[in-house]
């Protein structure tokens, strides 16, 4: 490997770490009853919000672990970053877009500049994963986002939101 491929890796994996980092941490900010989230989900059934509390700690909490091993030198992995990055997009924009977890009570705008911050922060992270992916495979950029590849995830992030938009119904 060349010293300015060396030096780039070593950058993005700073990089990234330092953007995980940041998001995982600005995710804590958003816990119900914590600094920033105020909204009531007491018609939300425990057992659903406490899936979605473990998911979204565990998101926050992988992040930031995932930050640490980036910045202590640990090899990229693009699938991981992808999917933590696409991970943070649908829990965004699932809040965003009003439909999980779904509440009477309207969202602060802290709250909304908080969330459209993750959103501005997430979009690095999957453009250096990509930049990352395409070094490590040795295929086109072009190559890596195939149409089909994106048609699929499309498919399964509408499908997550129309699941998420109907499960707290009951329907």
């Amino acid at each position: 490997m060349s010293s300015e491929l060396l030096v780039n890796t070593r950058r993005q994996r700073w990089t990234l770490g330092v953007l995980l980092a940041v998001v995982g941490l600005a995710l804590t900010a958003l816990i119900p009853g914590g600094p920033v989230e105020h909204r009531h989900f007491g018609h939300i059934p425990p057992e659903l919000l406490l899936t979605w509390q473990v998911a979204l700690t565990a998101l926050g909490l992988g992040s930031i672990w995932m930050a640490v091993l980036l910045v202590r030198g640990a090899p990229l992995n693009p699938g991981l970053m992808f999917t933590t990055a696409l991970a943070y997009l649908v829990v965004y924009a699932l809040d965003l877009i009003g439909w999980f977890p779904p509440t009477p009570t309207p969202m602060s705008r802290v709250l909304l500049t908080l969330e459209m911050l993750g959103i501005a922060l997430v979009i690095p992270v999957f453009w250096l994963t990509a930049q990352s992916a395409e070094r490590i495979t040795r295929l086109p950029l072009a190559l890596l986002f195939h149409p089909l590849a994106v048609a699929a995830i499309v498919v399964a992030a509408v499908g997550l939101l129309i699941f998420a938009g109907l499960a707290p119904t009951g329907n």
